[in-house]
Order: C-alpha cells, then sequence, then structure tokens
C-alpha cells in the first residue's frame, strides 16, 4: 500500500476530489476492528500471565477478544489454587511433595521462585513450549526440565497421548493431540495440583489415577 499511496494521490489532485477521497483512503486502510486487534495485541504483550490482577484487567478490557479464551483458562488456574489455599475447595487430584523424592528437593535449591514451565514429550524427544508466559528453564543433572517450585507455580505437560515419566517415577499422560496439555499447580502445604486437562497419572506403585 505504501507504493500504491503517492500514486493514487496524484490521480486525485487532478480531479480536485483529494479531502473527500483522502480521507476514505485513511479510513479503509486502518478499519476499526484493525485497531481494536492492535490494541488487543499491545495490551496482550504486556500482560503477566503469572498474575491474577493481570489478566482480570486484560479481561475487563477485552472480555471477547482473540486471546480472552487463553486469558481465562489462566486467571482459572491461579483461582483453583487460591481456593485450594485457602482451604475453600479440594483439589480433585494431588500428588502429596514427599512423592516427588529426592530431586523435587534439589528442584527446590535450583528454582525457588513463582514461575511456569511447559514440557513436551513426543516419544523420543523432550522440550519445552512457553507456559503462562514463561520461557526460562533449567535442567537438572539428567537433563530434565526444572519445575519452579514455589507457591502458586505451575508446571504444563504435553505427552501426546504418550505416557512420560517425569519425577521420581510417576508417569504423566496428556491425552491424545497437540492441544491436550495438563497443567498441574504447586501449592505450598498441599502439593502438586492437578488443575486442568484430561489424561492420566500412573504411580510408581501401579495405581493410575484419570485426569479430566
Amino acid at each position: 500500500m505504501k507504493k500504491f499511496f503517492p500514486i493514487l494521490l496524484s490521480c486525485l489532485i487532478t480531479t480536485g476530489m483529494i479531502v473527500l477521497a483522502g480521507n476514505f483512503y485513511v479510513n479503509a486502510s486502518t478499519p476499526p476492528s484493525k485497531h481494536k486487534q492492535d490494541a488487543e495485541e499491545q495490551a496482550w504483550a504486556k500482560v503477566e500471565e503469572m498474575e491474577a490482577e493481570s489478566l482480570e484487567q486484560f479481561l475487563k478490557a477485552f472480555p471477547n477478544g482473540e486471546h480472552a479464551g487463553e486469558a481465562k483458562l489462566y486467571l482459572s488456574l491461579h483461582t483453583k489454587m487460591a481456593a485450594i489455599r485457602a482451604k475453600k475447595a479440594k483439589p480433585a487430584f494431588v500428588i502429596p511433595f514427599e512423592k516427588l523424592g529426592q530431586r523435587w528437593e534439589g528442584w527446590k535449591q535450583r528454582r525457588p521462585e513463582k514461575s511456569a514451565v511447559g514440557v513436551y514429550c513426543n516419544g523420543s524427544t523432550i522440550g519445552i513450549f512457553a507456559a503462562l508466559g514463561c520461557m526460562t528453564i533449567s535442567m537438572d543433572w539428567s537433563s530434565m526440565p526444572i519445575t519452579p517450585t514455589g507457591d502458586g507455580s505451575v508446571l504444563a505437560l504435553k505427552t501426546y497421548g504418550l505416557p512420560f515419566s517425569y519425577i521420581n517415577g510417576i508417569v504423566f499422560q496428556s491425552a491424545g493431540g497437540a492441544d491436550s496439555v495438563l497443567y498441574f499447580g504447586v501449592v505450598h502445604g498441599v502439593g502438586l495440583v492437578h488443575l486442568h486437562g484430561k489424561g492420566k497419572v500412573i504411580m510408581p506403585d501401579g495405581k493410575e489415577y484419570q485426569l479430566q
């Protein structure tokens, strides 16, 4: 469009329509929906996805925006952890911290802050993906991505329907599909709590728990 503008302007000058047609051109090139989309993208870039208040402010401004679904999901994770922490709700499934073993104790020293990590495993490959806006990672001695251990931290797991032994022999398995993610929250005094996503967990004793 930048190359087209001088040609359009030259033609309009010769017909005496520069003001009216010029205004039409500007409005047509920047429709209201585009302004709204740009405003939402700028607002979303500033959101702190690990903070409930930041997500709430975004949803007040863009309740039906392109990122509204994502914001509502992340907010629900924080809300559920807050309710469990305040003993206003009981977790549907929780892994006590002592079941996570010595590796978890080491992770507490390495990543004591509140943050998030997304871990995927598609069989032969283990990697990370952005979870709640967080991309900072650390690996332990076995090259396993470390889960941040601060209260309110989030672990997101995507296994494409395959069993994945992540910590202390505990196997996580998200439902099949690239969009299926299991979300767990670190709630001090409670454990690693399942917050969202379908799949299952298999404990070291072989007992299976279905997650809904």
